[in-house]
């Protein structure tokens, strides 16, 4: 059985229940409770004691007060150091109502046993005054006290005139019955009397003064208590300094402050009203009306306490007791709350904390949110509430482009690929990490994140894979040491997307193409060709087209397939129609293609930008992303370019079919020839000595070089990589006695003069007849050499020519030029190419007189190309008695 969520366990209060979570019901100010203006919670006694946790603070303060307003000793003048919104005006309150409402206030008192503790039963007959500092009517401090007493006339003169009291015993008859005097916001008074001049000093330096004489006159009584608050942030002042006296600085401040405190030290004792382990209790005592199952909250606490412990996130052996105190609060979301988030002048500490949770367990009840306990990764940003009082409200609206970005929509894109929906609630917990008031941001390390983002069930790893997607995809998230944390100047990440919308159609396609050469790597046999219809030549080389993307988006892919595979280039009919192979793209893949282009040229961009040169940090994550974005474009590329065309074997229809991939083949010119050669449709090996036959039947005699054209023109026929096949097709035939071979035909008794049985040299002008069409007299051939050369060897060779080797790439290009215009044809060969490493010292020396070994040679030359260092130069002579064969090879030249 699951365990059972917050609003399940919890009774709410009516206010979160119903949504009614104005700041105001939260920010209570003295002033407005003495005009009678606040709401109503802090209007009624009854009500707002009801709703106030009593702190320790709170507890001695009233114990205190109890005997020394029944004049039974006790400390007389306190002095509350806060900070802004930590409990001072509320610890106020609760003694204002306690003593000016004796019936209530004794009640209370009970209900706390301070009558047992202090042995007094009831709350003392006393006068209480109250004064917010702010709003002052008299001329000065004490002009306001003495009208709050009933005594102003008499110190009437000293208020007008702005002159201290000076005769203290004067200032002792104001106490001349029990008096509880409550003091809040002095510093903002001190601010504002620093301004008026009296004599030759202010009403600032003289208020001081009269302070440290009331702290006497009510010190030298037995029934009297003086209680200040004072908040320890005063930069908050700085707004009522702007509007009052701009030239009052920061130094200023701290100067009147210490004055102050100075003042105070010998007569006075300081107290902090709400210490950080009472957070919890008041939250809860605000919020929360009651608990309906507290068995289910020791479940939930059990189970966060044995998921915690387990997975290494807490070492608290204290921690289960922690969440039992603050549920339905997770304790890491208070210390973020309180020891990071409240350091922000403008959240009111608890005030701040109060409003927040008090939105979010009412969105969690109206929503049903399933929520066992309220963490950091709950905390809804999206909420628009909830983002105003993490922004605008803490003066950082700058924030909801960080929230709106990447906390919701980034967040909420990596998740949609997720089955645990986690992305999001790493980003909040981050974000809430991220909010302090200290100068430098310390950000969040991996196990934070964990503890504020996990709960029992969910595998704490996940988050280390979260992180790393995080900071690839976010726009403002930084690192730090391991640290992470929001931040509004943009990262890497946001650098790389705003030149995306700089680069160019034009640069898209360039880097598309770029990828595509790499992909799709040159072979000697095949002729590969990149979208430039132009050079889809209609020749009997075979040729794999990959087809322009923009083509299949412009056009429809049929039609598109027939004019490439039918036409040649000048538009008229293709001869050779058994020789192109065409590559198409997937359509729903070329926006992907596209963009997966664009990021990476974008962060070509990012990477010279000026904001980043300098920054070696930014500058290696430009590269990271390079070489992501690379992979991107590459599998992107694979992917979108997953269809081949082909004329189908056997009746030549054009189909389109998808590649199958392979992780074996590492190209994807390998790719699809494979793929044509598992469809029977390429043909790698010897061609079958039986398809040559079928091809010979009933024809008498046949031109080996017209076999070569049939394959190359018809496309039901397969796909040859090279002339040698069918060369050695009909050399095997001939051999097995399935038809007869001459180099010239002579016809003899209607029958043809020709070699059948025996091992023949052939060329590609010689002939096959039909076994049945051999004159079978014994022909006197030479005999063939013993290699793999598909040529005879040439003792006095008729003409000669010479080509030049520039390099290793030259000669791996010329020799390939060489198998498909030498085959079947008689020629001798000699090569020789000398080797040189970056120094120009000879490493080695490759030479061939044998055309048989030239794959071996092939293969070296491209061994030796792919080591660093290396270049080749050299020569290659071409000796034959075919002058036709040299007409052939004038493109070597040069």
């Amino acid at each position: 059985m699951s365990a059972k969520n917050v609003w399940e366990v919890c009774e709410f209060e009516d206010e979160i229940i119903y949504g009614n979570l104005k700041p105001e019901r939260f920010a209570v100010e003295l002033y407005q409770v003495l005009e009678g203006r606040a709401a109503e919670l802090y209007l009624s006694p009854k009500l707002f004691l009801s709703h106030t946790y009593p702190t320790e603070t709170m507890k001695y303060l009233l114990r205190e007060a109890l005997r020394r307003l029944s004049g039974r000793s006790g400390q007389p003048v306190f002095i509350l150091d806060t900070e802004f919104g930590g409990g001072k005006t509320h610890t106020l309150l609760l003694l204002y109502y306690v003593f000016k409402d004796r019936e209530v206030g004794t009640a209370y008192i009970r209900e706390l046993n301070l009558h047992k503790e202090t042995g007094i039963l009831e709350v003392p007959e006393c006068r209480v005054l109250a004064i917010d500092c702010r709003m002052i009517k008299k001329n000065t401090l004490w002009g306001e006290i003495a009208a709050g007493l009933g005594r102003y006339d008499e110190f009437k003169e000293e208020d007008l005139q702005r002159i201290p009291v000076k005769d203290i015993r004067k200032l002792r008859s104001l106490f001349d019955e029990p008096t509880l005097i409550l003091l809040d916001e002095l510093p903002h008074y001190l601010l504002n009397a620093e301004a008026v001049k009296v004599g030759d000093t202010n009403l600032c330096a003289l208020t001081i003064s009269f302070i440290l004489a009331l702290i006497s006159a009510v010190s030298a009584t037995g029934n009297s208590m003086l209680i200040i608050a004072i908040t320890g942030r005063q930069r908050l002042y700085e707004e009522y300094v702007r509007r009052l006296k701009r030239q009052i600085d920061e130094v200023l401040i701290e100067k009147i402050d210490s004055a102050v405190r100075e003042a105070f030290s010998r007569q006075a004792q300081y107290l902090t009203p709400i210490r950080k382990e009472e957070v919890a209790h008041v939250l809860k005592k605000r919020l929360i009306k009651g608990i309906k199952d507290p068995g289910a909250v020791k479940e939930i606490a059990r189970s966060y306490y044995d998921y915690l412990s387990r997975k290494g996130l807490i070492a608290d052996i204290a921690y289960e007791d922690r969440i039992k105190e603050s549920y339905p609060f997770h304790p890491f979301l208070i210390d973020i709350l309180y020891d990071r988030v409240s350091t922000i002048e403008q959240f009111n500490k608890t005030r701040g904390i109060f409003r927040l949770l008090g939105l979010m367990l009412h969105r969690i009840y109206r929503d049903r949110i399933p929520c066992q306990l309220l963490s950091p990764g709950d905390i809804l940003l999206d909420d628009p509430e909830i983002m105003e009082e993490l922004t605008s409200r803490l003066g950082r609206k700058e924030l909801r482009t960080v929230i709106e970005t990447d906390c919701i929509e980034k967040a909420r894109k990596l998740d949609r690929g997720r089955s645990i929906k986690l992305v999001e609630r790493v980003a909040r917990t981050i974000f809430l990490y991220s909010l302090i008031g200290a100068e430098k941001v310390s950000g969040a390390l991996p196990k934070d994140v964990k503890l504020g983002a996990c709960y029992p069930g969910l595998e704490p790893g996940l988050v280390d894979e979260v992180l790393e997607e995080v900071d690839r995809e976010f726009w403002y998230i930084k690192s730090d040491g391991g640290a992470c944390y929001f931040q509004t100047e943009p990262n890497i990440n946001k650098i790389i997307y705003d030149y995306m919308s700089e680069v160019r159609d034009e640069e898209v396609r360039e880097t598309i193409r770029r990828e595509l050469e790499r992909l799709f790597p040159t072979n000697q046999q095949v002729e590969i060709i990149i979208w430039d219809t132009r050079e889809l030549k209609d020749n009997d080389r075979l040729k794999i087209f990959v087809v322009d993307y923009g083509d299949v988006i412009r056009w429809d892919e049929r039609m598109v397939v027939e004019e490439l595979i039918e036409r040649d280039q000048a538009g008229g009919i293709r001869s050779y129609r058994n020789t192109v192979i065409l590559v198409l793209p997937e359509v729903e893949g070329i926006q992907a293609l596209e963009d997966s282009a664009r990021k990476l040229r974008a962060a070509e961009k990012a990477e010279r930008d000026e904001r980043v040169k300098p920054d070696k940090e930014l500058v290696k994550k430009a590269k990271e992303r390079q070489a992501r974005y690379q992979g991107d474009l590459a599998s992107d590329c694979i992917n979108t370019y997953s269809k081949i065309a082909y004329p189908r074997i056997l009746d030549g229809q054009i189909v389109v079919e998808s590649l199958e991939l392979n992780e074996k083949i590492k190209d994807l010119t390998s790719l699809v020839l494979n793929a044509l050669e598992k469809k029977g449709k390429l043909i790698t090996g010897p061609l079958s000595t039986e398809a040559v036959r079928d091809m010979l039947a009933g024809r008498g005699a046949m031109r080996v070089k017209e076999i070569y054209e049939i394959f190359k023109r018809d496309r039901s026929k397969p796909f040859t990589l090279t002339g040698e096949a069918i060369i050695e097709a009909v050399r095997n035939g001939v051999k097995r006695g399935l038809f007869g071979y001459t180099d010239k035909l002579e016809e003899h008794d209607g029958r043809y003069r020709a070699t059948i049985g025996k091992e023949v040299a052939v060329i590609w002008d010689g002939y096959i007849i039909e076994e049945d069409k051999v004159y079978r007299e014994e022909v006197e051939r030479e005999k063939p050499r013993e290699t793999a050369a598909p040529q005879p060897s040439i003792t006095l060779p008729i003409y000669r020519r010479d080509y030049s080797l520039e390099s290793l790439k030259d000669a791996l290009d010329k020799i390939g030029r060489m198998r498909v215009a030498t085959l079947g044809r008689r020629f001798t060969i000699s090569l020789s190419l000398e080797i040189r490493d970056d120094k120009g010292a000879v490493e080695m020396t490759i030479e061939c007189r044998d055309w048989g070994r030239i794959s071996d040679v092939e293969r070296l030359i491209q061994l030796i190309q792919g080591l660093k260092g290396y270049v080749g130069r050299g020569s290659m002579r071409v000796e034959t008695d075919d002058q036709e064969l040299l007409e052939d090879l004038k493109e070597l030249e040069g």
